[in-house]
C-alpha cells in the first residue's frame, strides 16, 4: 500500500506560508536563511574518496535504502518540513519495515543513533539512504543456523563512525580491543558479502537441478 506523503507513520506534515507585501521583506528573509543554513556534506561522497575499494558496495546499499524508501512510499516526503522529533519518529517507522530473515528471527537489535547522526541523516539523503541500506543488507543475511544474538547497531554522522556488535544470548561475556573496533565494519561486510555470494550460488544450483528435471 503507497502511504501519502503527508500521512506517512502517522503523522501530517504541514508547510507555513506567509504571505509579505515588501518585495525587500523576501529578499531579507532569504538572505538570513542562507547565512543561517548549515551547510551537511555529503557523507557517502567523502567516505568513498577515503575508502574507493568500498565505493560499488556502498553505492549498492544506498540503493537498497532507496527502494526501501519507495516501496514505503515515503521517498518524496519533504524532510525539512519536519521537526527532529518528527523526522526521529518517521525515521523509526522505515526502520520497523525492514523485515529480518528467518533465521534472525530469535535475534535482539537494538540500534541508536547519535545526534549529529539524526543531523547528518535530516539534511543528507544518501546518507540517510545508506543506514537504512545497510539495515536492509544486514537483516536480509540467510544463517545455515538459528540464530540468537543481542545485535547492537550504533550510527553517527558518516559511514567511519558506524560500529556493530554481535553478541550471542548465552555468552558470558566478549571481549574486544580497539583494533577490533576499527576493523569491525569492514570484516562484518566482508562477512555479509560472502554469506550473499553463497546464496547466490545455492540459488543458481537449485535451479540448473530443477531444470535438467523437466
Amino acid at each position: 500500500m503507497n502511504i501519502s506523503a503527508t500521512t506517512f507513520g502517522g503523522y501530517t506534515y504541514t508547510n507555513t506560508k506567509t504571505n509579505l507585501s515588501k518585495k525587500q521583506n523576501v529578499n531579507q528573509e532569504n538572505t538570513f536563511e542562507k547565512l543561517t543554513k548549515k551547510e551537511y556534506k555529503s557523507a557517502i561522497k567523502e567516505f568513498k574518496q577515503r575508502h574507493p575499494d568500498e565505493a560499488a558496495h556502498v553505492d549498492k546499499q544506498v540503493q537498497a535504502g532507496k527502494r526501501h524508501l519507495k516501496n514505503c512510499g515515503a521517498e518524496n516526503v519533504s524532510r525539512s518540513d519536519m521537526t527532529m522529533d518528527e523526522y526521529k519518529a518517521f525515521f523509526k517507522k522505515l526502520m520497523d519495515r525492514v523485515p529480518f530473515d528467518s533465521s534472525q528471527m530469535n535475534n535482539t537489535e537494538i540500534w541508536s543513533i547519535t545526534e549529529e547522526g539524526w543531523e547528518q541523516m535530516k539534511n543528507d539523503p544518501d546518507y540517510e539512504a545508506w543506514v537504512l541500506g545497510y539495515t536492509v543488507e544486514n537483516r536480509s543475511v540467510h544463517f545455515p543456523f538459528q540464530a540468537s544474538n543481542l545485535c547492537i547497531e550504533k550510527f553517527g554522522a558518516s559511514i567511519d563512525e558506524h560500529l556493530g556488535q554481535s553478541i550471542p544470548k548465552n555468552a558470558e561475556g566478549t571481549k574486544k580491543t580497539g583494533k577490533a573496533e576499527e576493523s569491525w565494519w569492514y570484516k562484518r561486510h566482508k562477512k555479509i558479502q560472502e554469506l550473499l555470494e553463497e546464496q547466490v550460488v545455492d540459488a543458481q544450483k537449485k535451479a540448473i537441478a530443477k531444470n535438467m528435471f523437466r
